[in-house]
């Protein structure tokens, strides 16, 4: 009995010494990666808070786990996905988050021709079906967009400013108002689509205020989509508000995210908060 109990004892003693050290390589790996947060970068000590509120000063708030503050910006640092390993549908692409000239994916074609991530055309075609079925005629007009095809279209739009008299850092500035920089476009990924109608074709916010807009808006999440850029968000996505853009992120989060009323970048920080959370108790409950 006695080397049994002793027995039990080293075996719960190499279970939390191995918990010890995949938490440490995870540490030394961000570390490594420059993801961790510096002391100087902590604006102020607050009490611990794990679900954040939008506010216009949202990338300077901060939060505590286990009493340790960091700011919130790690959370969405490039390459802090690979410490989380997070579902390929909650790929966060903006202008902080850039896919490499080289991404990849596997395409499916739709009828009209345009293509998006084979992964998301089930979804998109029930998705579409509904919408007529109300009496939308849905009609997608921009779907999977290679680099070369985005620099084409930065490239176009820049040249177009400068020739009206706007100098080069202005130009850009108007220019990432309604385009992403080369790698920091959804299209890119193949995750999102631009849906509009064959009554109404243009890219605008008159799109929100017809019958498809209204139906889009509303019924999205129920196949796994969410309005990418809402009104309200701006600040935080970079992006002016696009009613016609729409983004695959599966049915569970997009039901989420429209019942908390957030976009993808606070919806992906929330869950890395999460994460965090998970792991700090499974590494105390050893």
């Amino acid at each position: 009995m006695k080397y049994k109990r002793y027995a039990a004892l080293g075996n719960s003693f190499c279970a939390l010494a191995i918990t010890v050290i995949l938490f440490m390589v995870i540490v030394v790996e961000a570390l490594g990666d420059g993801l961790l947060v510096r002391a100087d970068e902590v604006v102020e000590e607050k009490p611990e808070r794990f679900i954040v509120e939008s506010t216009r000063q949202w990338e300077k708030e901060t939060f505590a786990v286990s009493g340790s503050p960091a700011s919130l910006a790690w959370l969405l640092k490039p390459g802090i996905k690979n410490i989380f390993l997070e579902d390929w549908r909650l790929l966060l692409v903006n202008k902080d988050n850039l896919l490499p000239e080289d991404y990849k994916i596997e395409t499916k074609r739709l009828s009209n021709g345009l293509m998006v991530d084979a992964r998301i055309y089930e979804p998109l075609m029930e998705f579409l079906k509904a919408g007529n079925k109300e009496g939308c005629n849905l009609l997608v007009c921009s779907a999977y967009r290679p680099y070369e095809r985005q620099v084409e279209l930065y490239e176009a739009d820049l040249a177009k400013y400068q020739r009206m008299g706007y100098s080069y850092e202005k130009a850009c500035a108007i220019t990432e108002e309604t385009l992403a920089v080369p790698g920091a476009s959804e299209h890119q990924a193949g995750l999102s689509v631009d849906i509009v109608t064959l009554r109404h074709q243009v890219l605008n916010d008159a799109f929100a205020d017809t019958k498809a807009g209204k139906w889009l808006a509303e019924h999205a999440h129920e196949y796994g989509f969410i309005l990418r850029y809402p009104k309200d968000k701006e600040e935080i996505t970079g992006i002016n508000y696009e009613p016609w853009h729409f983004r695959y992120v599966g049915k569970e989060a997009a039901k989420q995210i429209h019942d908390l009323g957030c976009c993808l970048e606070e919806y992906v920080m929330l869950q890395r908060q999460l994460a965090i959370l998970n792991l700090s108790a499974k590494t105390k409950n050893y």
